[in-house]
């Protein structure tokens, strides 16, 4: 069972989304923006982010910034789930530090649980 973190503005989406992850046998926690996972993810071990861009106080690319920037966090896997597709870029398409990108639009809870599954399992 691995711990995944929610962190999106719309409570919802973030009960929804940890519904279905407590479905797949994980451990779900969640943040209304940046700076609460943070503190979030001083607190607890946390395997995987799902990560919403839009938010209010620290929207997600500055978080991911500053999870990139902490050596405790560098290989922490994230997975962008949001509605917007414009954002800086990696190499491959995906915001600067993110392994995967989900669009809001496009994908369905098993989708989300297949990718979560996929990359914990190269992160263990």
């Amino acid at each position: 069972m691995a711990t995944v973190l929610v962190v999106d503005d719309v409570a919802m989406f973030r009960n929804v989304v940890m519904h279905a992850l407590k479905g797949a046998g994980h451990e779900a926690l969640s943040a209304p923006d940046g700076e609460a996972a943070l503190q979030m993810l001083n607190a607890a071990r946390v395997d995987l982010v799902l990560l919403d861009l839009a938010m209010p106080k620290m929207n997600g690319l500055e978080f991911l910034q500053r999870l990139r920037a902490d050596r405790r966090f560098d290989s922490l896997p994230v997975v962008v789930v949001s509605a917007l597709t414009a954002s800086p870029q990696g190499g491959s398409g995906l915001p600067a530090g993110a392994q995967a990108q989900l669009l809001k639009s496009r994908f369905s809870l098993r989708d989300l649980i297949r990718c979560v599954n996929d990359l914990l399992k190269v992160a263990a």
